[in-house]
Order: structure tokens, then C-alpha cells, then sequence
């Protein structure tokens, strides 16, 4: 008999220790290996991205060794590689653009499970990028990596919900993918969020979410916690502190909070 299908109930005390353990040991080993060949993936694309953009070489030929190491990883099923690689030949960058190619490296990681890759094909099927354009595709592979939890996806599946952009509109899909986007730490989507709650009159959530995106020195944060603080809208009226957070957005390009000072007659 070359080996048993399923082993014999009588397992050694020392043995069971071992199989405890070595469940715990390989999954380490497993994640030290996935975090390595990540790190691995993040080095030589932004190498062959910096290659790329310095080389006088011929678009149509990886110019470098470390171009050559990201196609071997998504060769070899790396899922991250194949983004990558997939948006070379998407953007051009090293690579001729070949949008066959591109879908075809995006469909591989999808395979895998790659909540980016199928955050990317959903916007291919959105514009039409090398593949027939598709408002049902797009949303269902948008559901996809949103549910994954890739937080571009849930707040851009927010927004679908709160526009009616390839999905009927529906409030409280679009407050629930916000939210998921929002407490992921999306600034826009905490803005978003903070936007829809004062709609319907609850100023201090409202005056919360618009705080935590300002955090991340959001503009559009910046500018919407500058006119809570200015009207005192969830919050104590700070008119000064207001104009300072406001003038800071201004001053970032945010175009809604310059045309307010001025109309305002306060643009320092």
C-alpha cells in the first residue's frame, strides 16, 4: 500500500503536537513568502517604471533587467506582477501598448482572486478599453473587488449608487459603500459621506466625517469642515478657524473654496 488516503486515528501524542503546530508554521512561512515576493513586485515595477521614463530605448522593448524580472513573476503567476504588467501595456510604459495584452495579463489576475485587477477590468468595461463596453460587466466586477474590500471599488460603487451610474440609484447602497470606503480611511468618500449626512440634517455626523477626511489635508475635507466651522453646523461657530481651513483648500487649487472667497470678498 504507497500511502494512506485517509491517515490512522492512532496518532502519537508527539505527533499530534506536529500537526498542530505545522498548520501555524507553513501559514507563516506561507506570508512571509507573499510579503517578500510583494515587496519584490512593488521594487521592480517602480524600477521599471523610472527605467521606462528615463530610457531613450524602443517602446516596443522592456528596456531593463527589472522589467524583464516583472514579466518572469506574472509569468509565473504572481497576481500582482500581472496588474502591474497589465498596466505597462495598458499605459504604454516599457511596452508598445497592446490593450490584448492588457486585458489578458488583468483576466489572469482575476483568476486569482485580485480585488486591483478586477477594480481595473471594471473601468475597462466602463470606457470600452479593449473589450466591448459593458455598464453590466463593469458594475459586476466593481461589486467584486469592492466586496474584497479594495477601497477605490467601494467608493466608486458608492458613487454609482448615489448617481445611478450603470445601477438604479439607491441612497442607502451608496451611505453603505461610502461607509465602507470612509472607515477604510478614503478621504473622499468621508467627504462624500460627510455631504449626504448634512442633507438629511445631521450636521454633527456630517461635521465628523468632514474632519477625518481635512486630516488627511483633503481640499474638498478641508473646504466642507471650513463651512461647518464658519456656520457653525455641528459644531460651535469658529468663523476664524473656518476661514483658515477654507483658505487652506483655496490655497491647494480646491476650486470651491476659492470662488467662496471671493464671492465672499475674504481671499487673502
Amino acid at each position: 500500500m504507497k500511502g494512506e488516503v485517509y491517515p490512522s486515528k492512532e496518532v502519537s501524542e508527539e505527533r499530534a503536537r506536529e500537526l498542530n503546530r505545522q498548520p501555524k508554521e507553513d501559514e507563516q512561512e506561507h506570508n512571509n513568502m507573499n510579503s517578500l515576493i510583494s515587496i519584490l513586485v512593488a521594487f521592480f515595477f517602480s524600477l521599471c517604471m523610472w527605467s521606462c521614463s528615463n530610457s531613450n530605448s524602443n517602446p516596443t522593448n522592456i528596456p531593463t533587467d527589472y522589467c524583464e524580472a516583472l514579466v518572469k513573476l506574472a509569468e509565473n503567476g504572481n497576481p500582482k506582477a500581472q496588474v502591474n504588467l497589465a498596466l505597462c501595456y495598458g499605459n504604454a510604459k516599457g511596452v508598445e501598448q497592446n490593450l490584448t495584452e492588457c486585458i489578458k495579463w488583468l483576466e489572469k489576475a482575476v483568476e486569482q482572486n485580485d480585488a486591483e485587477a478586477m477594480y481595473w477590468l471594471s473601468l475597462a468595461y466602463n470606457k470600452g478599453t479593449g473589450v466591448e463596453q459593458s455598464d453590466v460587466e463593469s458594475i459586476k466586477w466593481l461589486r467584486r473587488s469592492a466586496e474584497l474590500g479594495w477601497v477605490q471599488s467601494q467608493f466608486e460603487l458608492g458613487g454609482c449608487y448615489r448617481g445611478g451610474l450603470g445601477v438604479q440609484p439607491d441612497i442607502n447602497e451608496s451611505l453603505k459603500w461610502y461607509t465602507m470606503a470612509a472607515e477604510n480611511g478614503h478621504p473622499d468618500a468621508q467627504c462624500n459621506l460627510g455631504e449626504m449626512y448634512g442633507m438629511s440634517g445631521d450636521d454633527v455626523t456630517a461635521f465628523r466625517w468632514f474632519k477625518k477626511s481635512a486630516e488627511q489635508n483633503f481640499p474638498k475635507g478641508q473646504a466642507f469642515l471650513g463651512l461647518a466651522y464658519y456656520y457653525g453646523k455641528g459644531v460651535a461657530q469658529n468663523q476664524e478657524l473656518g476661514l483658515e481651513l477654507i483658505q487652506k483648500a483655496a490655497n491647494q487649487g480646491f476650486d470651491l473654496a476659492q470662488d467662496w472667497l471671493e464671492k465672499n470678498n475674504l481671499s487673502r
